[in-house]
């Protein structure tokens, strides 16, 4: 599969995460792929603003998440971002 020429931007719920240290967790485990440039967490709503240059596979992104203590509840695609 061909690396995207554009930054996709994915929009994540995430079940578990409710302060500071948990939102780090959940970066740190949305860091590892490849590709990823930029990742913001929110700990209070739940979700995760993901942008990279690769396209990531739900099933993926749920076991990082599985295997940091949290669960993911959806993984949307949003679009590219340009």
């Amino acid at each position: 599969m061909s690396a995207p020429t554009a930054p996709l931007r994915y929009w994540l719920t995430i079940e578990g995460m409710g302060c500071s240290a948990c939102a780090e967790a959940v970066r740190e485990a949305l860091a590892a792929f490849s590709g990823v440039h930029a990742i913001v967490v929110d700990p209070e709503a739940g979700s995760a603003d993901l942008r990279t240059y690769s396209a990531l596979q739900a099933a993926e992104v749920a076991s990082a998440l599985e295997d940091a203590g949290y669960s993911l509840r959806s993984m949307e695609l949003v679009g590219d971002v340009t």
